[in-house]
Formats: structure tokens, C-alpha cells, sequence
């Protein structure tokens, strides 16, 4: 079960949706989903686990908020 996760994390897939400037490549959650269909439809023991669920939304979230407190508060947030 390691190697296969392992494969599939060497592979990129369990960061795609993840957004880009924290390692992803910024692809829509549809990419994950079907991952998971055809995994599934193959008998693969698969699942996202927390990081994978909820990794991507938070990321996103703290990366608008970074954003609008650089764009807005330059002097609280600083070089980044």
C-alpha cells in the first residue's frame, strides 16, 4: 500500500488541485475526482485522506488572505 501511494505522490497526483504556489499544479478538483473513480473502478485501495480533502480549500483560502494583507497591509505582513 506505501508503494502505491508512494507512485501515485511521485506521480504528482495527489497535488494536483493543489494550487500552484504551494506545489500543485492548480487543476480542478474534477482531476481528483475522477482519480478516484478509476482507481476505484480498478479495485485500487485508494483515498485522499485529510490532506487531500482539505489541503487544497485551505490553501487557497490563506493564499487570498496573504494576498489582500499584502495588497492592502504591506506593513503588517512584509517580504514574504
Amino acid at each position: 500500500m506505501r508503494r502505491l501511494h508512494g507512485e501515485i505522490d511521485r506521480r504528482g497526483w495527489l497535488r494536483m488541485c493543489w494550487p500552484r504556489e504551494f506545489g500543485g499544479e492548480g487543476k480542478s478538483s474534477w482531476y481528483q475526482y475522477i482519480l478516484f473513480e478509476e482507481l476505484h473502478a480498478h479495485g485500487v485501495p485508494y483515498t485522499l485522506g485529510t490532506a487531500g480533502m482539505i489541503g487544497p480549500a485551505v490553501m487557497d483560502r490563506v493564499g487570498r488572505l496573504v494576498r489582500f494583507l499584502e495588497l492592502n497591509y504591506p506593513e503588517i505582513v512584509g517580504p514574504i
